[in-house]
């Protein structure tokens, strides 16, 4: 049987294993469809009855095909470029923490649904019901999914809905379709930090916050970096990177980016990552600096041997000159320092602060033992 799938703090490595379990289990299935919460009650009345026939998975967002017969274009999608006519697409992105839970009712206790429930799908079995049958009066050889979705985003449309949303995507590091070419032309026009750029699913379409600060941690490259200086080895390293680590984290259902062949004294400490919410770099010692780049805090070795910082050489224009001073006077540090007003008032600084030794946080997504985070 299928279990409960949480995403906390969702990358795109997870919709993936999403999409490929519902592959495996639920394709060419029918279900009724219902909206527990209100929230979701044309959608779940166009899918009613449906047969679930696709699922694609591109960054974080979540794609599943709903047709009225048997589908024709099963499973993922990466290549084909074709377009059903009579299928309605139901588009979920997780947000910051969401869950897609399947139960077999067959087999195992389904429980009630909850406030933040957007979908409740239940399998039509062959003889054309939908009754939940207790365990005792069948086989486990027989299967009757239930699947109960909560979500901050779930949207329904036609097929356009899924090749506009996947158009405004960037590249997919997991995705056979992947233009890595691409995705490079429109970096190097780019006066945005390469930091902010792997955040922005325009641009890169999977990664999160983690994945960031290890992907340039282990492609050497600095956060802030501009797009526009980053020259095609550096960027080779990110993309090659980019997939390697979502790949494992595909693989293993874990963002784990030490690898024991490449660095194996820092994994025969237990480390599972270099430099996300660590006080020291686990592969030189040297102290990791965190600050806030545009809401996220980023993360950097300060070394100079792991993340060396790119400088500005002489002859470069002018606009590229201005937008290195703006990308370094966003710099600062996570949480500016609070000062006392002369009437006795808090508020926060607006001094701009280089970046700080990162102290470390209790992570729900990215657990770790005390003495791993400040050793």
């Amino acid at each position: 049987a299928l279990t409960t799938t949480t995403i906390n703090m969702v990358e795109g490595h997870s919709v993936h294993r999403i999409a490929s379990r519902f592959r495996s289990k639920l394709i060419g299935r029918k279900f009724t469809a219902s909206s527990p919460n209100g929230r979701f009650v044309d959608g779940a009345a166009a899918i009613d009855g449906r047969v679930l026939s696709r699922m694609e998975a591109v960054g974080k967002n979540l794609f599943a095909f709903f047709s009225s017969e048997d589908a024709t274009m099963m499973g993922s999608g990466d290549n084909n470029n074709g377009e059903e006519e009579d299928v309605v697409v139901v588009h979920v992105h997780f947000g910051m923490s969401g869950v897609w839970a399947v139960y077999n009712s067959l087999v195992e206790e389904v429980p009630e649904v909850k406030p933040t429930t957007r979908l409740r799908l239940e399998e039509i079995t062959p003889n054309g019901t939908s009754q939940v049958v207790t365990a005792a009066s069948t086989t486990a050889s027989n299967n009757q999914f239930i699947a109960h979705l909560s979500a901050m985003t779930v949207a329904h449309g036609t097929h356009s809905l899924f090749t506009t949303k996947k158009s405004s995507l960037g590249q997919d590091p997991l995705r056979s379709d992947a233009n890595p070419n691409l995705l490079y032309a429109k970096i190097h026009k780019s006066k945005m930090s390469i930091g902010k750029l792997l955040m922005d699913q325009s641009y890169f379409a999977g990664p999160g916050n983690i994945f960031r600060a290890e992907i340039l941690f282990l492609a050497g490259v600095y956060p802030t970096t501009l797009g526009m200086y980053l020259d095609r080895a550096s960027f080779d390293k990110i993309w090659n990177v980019s997939v390697s680590l979502l790949r494992r984290g595909y693989d293993t259902g874990s963002i784990l980016t030490v690898d024991a062949t490449v660095d194996p004294s820092v994994a025969a400490r237990g480390e599972r990552r270099y430099i996300y919410n660590k006080s020291v770099c686990a592969r030189c010692g040297s102290r990791v600096s965190s600050w806030d780049m545009a809401g996220r805090t980023c993360y950097a070795c300060e070394g100079g041997g792991c993340q060396p910082k790119s400088t500005i050489q002489l002859g470069d224009g002018d606009n590229g000159k201005k937008a290195v001073k703006k990308e370094m006077e966003e710099v600062q540090t996570k949480s500016n320092p609070v000062v006392v007003t002369a009437k006795g008032k808090q508020k926060k600084s607006t001094k701009k602060q280089q970046p700080q030794q990162h102290v470390p946080f209790i992570s729900h997504c990215a657990p770790m033992r005390l003495s791993q985070r400040l050793d």
